[in-house]
């Protein structure tokens, strides 16, 4: 079974890579392959890239071309695949940046515009003393409004507003 991710499909005039993956676990093997569709493409089709990167995938398989992997964790297979892609010599001149601004994204994390993302609510927090449940409050509100935090990732979000229900947080 494969699995595919797309980098720069929401914004796709700045180009879109396609990365389809097969992980073996139990020889710790990463098999990708890869697709690009170039800034200059007037249009993206998504049907196209998936099918080119799993051609490409299906060639490595073949030639036993595999990324070891360290750690079994999602995150950790995308990071280990997107730093594999960005050695490639025929990478295109375009591609750096896109891979580049991916990684500084957390992976994994559901914006609320996904499908599969539901709610998430924290019903309770255990610290040790009243000095750590003050000291968690105000650095949750300063996260809060920090700029550049990004909550339109839901547990971000939920995070980040923990602060305005101090009774969720019980000293123990």
């Amino acid at each position: 079974m494969y699995k595919i991710f797309r980098i720069g499909h929401r914004n796709y005039h700045k180009g879109v890579i396609t990365v389809a993956s097969r992980v073996d676990m139990e020889t710790q093997k990463i098999y990708y392959g890869t697709s690009f569709c170039s800034p200059k493409e007037k249009k993206y089709y998504k049907s196209m890239g998936n099918e080119w990167a799993i051609i490409n995938l299906e060639e490595k398989i073949a030639r036993d071309e595999f990324v070891k992997l360290n750690e079994p964790k999602r995150s950790d297979i995308i990071r280990t695949i997107l730093y594999q892609v960005l050695r490639d010599p025929n990478l295109p001149r375009w591609a750096p940046e896109l891979i580049s601004k991916q990684l500084d994204y957390p992976i994994g994390l559901h914006r609320y515009e996904t499908k599969k993302v539901q709610a998430i609510a924290i019903e309770e927090i255990v610290v040790n003393s009243e000095y750590a449940k003050e000291q968690l409050l105000m650095a949750l509100e300063y996260l809060h409004y920090l700029r550049g935090i990004d909550t339109d990732y839901v547990a971000v979000n939920e995070l980040t507003h923990l602060y305005l229900s101090p009774e969720l947080i019980t000293v123990k």
